[in-house]
């Protein structure tokens, strides 16, 4: 099975049993670093944090059901955590808990002259995203969502 493929299978059959726990995988990558093959499990929850018990917990369930699915030939290790707290917005929860914060937006190209910009979020739609810059006074701005490398929660506020 190719990686892709295999990630996908794997998310696919671990998808309900976690949400039943309130978790969702953020991310599942089976990559080969240092020698090893690692499979890597990003979780999170919606609504809290993530626990190092939780992730003992997923780790747990996770290596029981690849004993049973078996779907690696070759030894590899297996990795749980969470996504952390300056992780990329990809979906519309990451923008509606994060209105009213200061976030950091970077670009493909610049944005009025630069790379990357900090300001306190607005409001957000499929297309743009509002906010306050914080290096002009506050002024608001809307940018084209086409124009964002890169939006996620400033884990310095100033």
């Amino acid at each position: 099975m190719e990686r892709k493929e295999l990630t996908e299978y794997l998310k696919d059959q671990w998808r309900d049993d976690l949400l039943k726990d309130g978790i969702e995988i953020f991310d599942l990558q089976y990559v080969h670093e240092d020698g090893n093959n690692i499979l890597r499990l990003f979780i999170e929850k919606p609504d809290d944090l993530v626990s190092i018990e939780d992730c003992e917990r997923v780790s747990e369930f996770i290596s029981d059901s690849l004993d049973i699915l078996d779907p690696i030939d070759s030894s590899y290790l297996l990795e749980v955590s969470s996504v952390g707290i300056d992780k990329p917005f990809e979906r519309d929860r990451d923008y509606d808990k994060n209105i009213g914060k200061v976030v950091e937006v970077t670009f493909y190209g610049t944005y009025q002259g630069h790379r990357m910009i900090k300001g306190t979020l607005l409001d957000y739609t499929d297309d743009e995203v509002e906010m306050t810059l914080r290096h002009e006074n506050d002024r608001k701005v809307k940018i084209k969502k086409n124009q964002i490398a890169d939006i996620r929660l400033s884990l310095f506020d100033n």
